[in-house]
């Protein structure tokens, strides 16, 4: 134990703060504002309900916090001009309940953590323990709030950030989707960026939300039925020009080396075939020559012999990961030699007139939801095996049970959308683009009581949204779903049992990540550079 910290320590610290606040008493009574409210200022305690039993330990704390408040705190929390607007003078932040507990558990944060007084001197250990014991049990013998009486206030429907867009995605359907990159940044609100105050809805986001939820519902359910690999052609305003490249009637032209280029949403990984259709304007020794290529990966290399003729160049690659590719057809050879006697062999340049990606080209496999909803409705027949899966689906993406009039919506717009003659995969493709944009998905709903009445307890799905976005970013899993479904939530153990199963498990990370980095505003640290000055000891590595 340190110096000054042990019993005797600390009845030594009371007696040197009680002399204190008499000798600062004394001094100021007849000068300042300070005098006025120094010497009263252990019977304004008392009568802000600070003091206890005036008998054995409760006594002598009571007394050790009088001392320290009067010594080390009143000189700057006093008047309309108290520091941190927190005035500890009668008739200040001390009269009257709410705002005696606001107080005393401000004092008490800056009590543990020695953040005042700011500047030395310092009060020894055992006066700041004599006191945070004594702030302690002031707000102990407070009485509890009336929950009735203060209520809840109105509560802002959150849409989910793009940080929990990204993990519920994942939960949902097994699609590993960078909501962060794709989505722009979200709104602060208290240095939060899940405040439901400042999360809103712009129609351009919400066009995003709807290019998000195809791309994902295309990576979540595959193409099983075979038949022909999709095509899709770039040419016009989808491509652009990396080096020496204009647009050239319908198409577009390299007069030096360069590339034409443009992006393409690849649904999985598989083997793909890129195509281009070119043409050479020959001239010099050799004639023109291409690449196809995917990234910055060269597929092939190709000679365009035809003079102003076109001809199509192809190349079959195998991509281990979906999602967006950059796809480009490259003039590599250049030439240019403006003497020479032929005019027609002067300049060598080349045409693209489209780029195609076709594929995937091999057979597509179910993916691991696909492979969980044929286990779960094993034996169904199909169009009931389809309504259980999405009936399954939309309850956890909206996370809540769906109503048999909601169920049928969900299924009348995917058929709208799939086509009514459309294979299952399909409909169930159209039908989690439907969960994905929809409010209910979107947004967190907690909805006003029928009735108009002030307040209302949560119900118990109302529960594990709450547990699940705090705890791991993200939504209830089927162990939470199943606890509310069961009513466990309702009581304080049931509670207590899934928190304890929730931060065992990994997911719970995103606690770390996303609350606290923010609570404590060091998201930003990667960025920052410290003080050598002030910090010689710190690197990167710490």
């Amino acid at each position: 134990m340190r110096d000054g910290s042990g019993p005797e320590g600390v009845r030594a610290g009371i007696d040197r703060q009680r002399r204190a606040v008499a000798s600062t008493c004394g001094r100021l009574r007849d000068r300042s504002f300070l005098g006025m409210v120094a010497g009263p200022f252990v019977a304004a305690l008392l009568v802000n309900g600070l003091a206890f039993a005036r008998t054995g330990e409760a006594a002598d704390d009571m007394a050790a916090l009088n001392a320290f408040v009067g010594t080390w705190c009143i000189d700057c929390h006093s008047g309309p001009r108290a520091k941190g607007h927190l005035d500890l003078a009668p008739g200040g932040a001390l009269d009257g309940s709410g705002s005696r507990r606001s107080a005393l558990r401000s004092m008490h944060a800056r009590l543990v953590a020695r953040e005042m007084p700011p500047e030395p001197p310092f009060p020894d250990p055992g006066a700041y323990d004599a006191a945070i014991r004594a702030v302690d049990a002031a707000l102990a013998s407070l009485p509890a709030p009336d929950p009735e009486a203060l209520g809840p206030g109105r509560v802002t429907m959150r849409r989910l950030s793009r940080a929990e867009y990204g993990n519920t995605v994942r939960d949902l359907v097994g699609v590993d989707f960078d909501a962060t990159a794709f989505f722009p940044a979200d709104e602060i609100g208290d240095g939060f960026d899940n405040s439901g105050d400042v999360l809103s809805m712009t129609p351009l986001l919400f066009e995003q939300c709807m290019d998000a939820a195809e791309r994902v519902a295309t990576l979540a359910v595959a193409d099983v039925s075979g038949g022909e690999p999709p095509v899709r052609r770039l040419r016009g305003d989808a491509l652009s020009a990396e080096g020496g490249g204009a647009p050239y009637g319908d198409g577009w032209s390299l007069f030096s080396n360069g590339s034409i280029r443009g992006s393409v949403a690849v649904p999985r990984p598989g083997r793909y075939r890129i195509r281009a259709e070119v043409a050479g304007q020959q001239a010099g020794a050799e004639p023109v020559r291409m690449q196809l290529r995917l990234g910055k990966r060269v597929l092939d290399t190709f000679e365009v012999r035809g003079q102003r003729t076109l001809e199509v160049i192809e190349a079959e690659t195998n991509v281990e990961k979906a999602g967006e590719r950059t796809v480009a057809a490259a003039f590599v050879n250049d030439y240019y030699r403006k003497d020479d006697p032929d005019p027609e062999n002067r300049d060598r340049n080349a045409y693209v007139q489209w780029l195609e990606v076709v594929g995937p080209l091999d057979s597509a496999e179910p993916t691991a939801l696909q492979r969980d909803l044929a286990s779960r409705f094993e034996g169904l027949p199909p169009a009931e095996r389809l309504r259980a899966s999405v009936r399954h689906l939309a309850g956890r993406a909206w996370r809540r049970p769906l109503t048999e009039h909601e169920l049928d919506g969900v299924l009348a717009a995917a058929r709208a959308a799939a086509g009514s003659d459309a294979p299952e995969w399909r409909i169930l493709r159209a039908a989690v683009t439907t969960m994905l944009v929809h409010p209910r998905f979107l947004f967190r709903f907690e909805e006003d009581p029928a009735g108009g009445a002030p307040v209302r307890d949560l119900d118990d799905w109302e529960l594990a949204t709450r547990l699940s976005y705090f705890l791991w970013a993200s939504m209830p899993d089927d162990a939470l779903f199943a606890a509310a479904s069961c009513g466990e939530l309702s009581d304080a153990e049931g509670r207590a049992e899934q928190v304890e199963r929730m931060l065992a498990d990994p997911r719970s990370l995103a606690l770390a990540e996303h609350f606290a980095t923010q609570w404590l505003a060091v998201r930003s640290l990667a960025t920052r550079s410290p003080d050598p000055q002030r910090f010689p000891d710190a690197n990167a590595d710490l």
